[in-house]
């Protein structure tokens, strides 16, 4: 299990030799765009991935409201295995201030206490630290 109750298990990320950007991927092919939607995720020995949705990421659909619904952005991961991705924070018109600033505000003091980060517009700043 790699997410459990909407947390990373880095452990076990590291143990099945899986990165972020491997994870996104897999979750991505699960119609899933930003960790925060999941609750559950099992890396399966095939090196498929079976996810299990928070309740409150299920979205009905418009047709099912007859509501419109807002367009969705894709989020752009900021911090990955506590490195910050300049180039990525950058492309969401953000800087280095802004994010010492965010990381504060969570009492996180380094981008090295951070396992991943992503940022989504009008989201505020989707952080998970390390766990062992």
């Amino acid at each position: 299990m790699i997410i459990k109750k909407g947390e990373l298990v880095w452990k076990e990320m590291k143990r099945n030799r899986l990165d972020i950007d491997q994870l996104g991927q897999l979750l991505r092919a699960k119609d899933v765009f930003s960790l925060e939607e999941v609750e559950y995720a099992i890396f399966e020995n095939n090196g498929g991935l079976s996810v299990l949705k928070k309740a409150d990421a299920e979205q009905p659909t418009s047709k099912d409201l007859n509501l419109k619904l807002e367009n969705r952005t894709i989020p752009i991961i900021i911090i990955s295995d506590g490195k910050v991705l300049g180039k990525n924070l950058q492309k969401a018109g953000l800087n280095q201030n802004w994010l010492e600033k965010q990381l504060e505000i969570k009492g996180i003091k380094q981008p090295e206490e951070v396992c991943y980060a992503e940022w989504q517009e009008g989201k505020p700043l989707y952080i998970q630290k390390y766990k062992y």
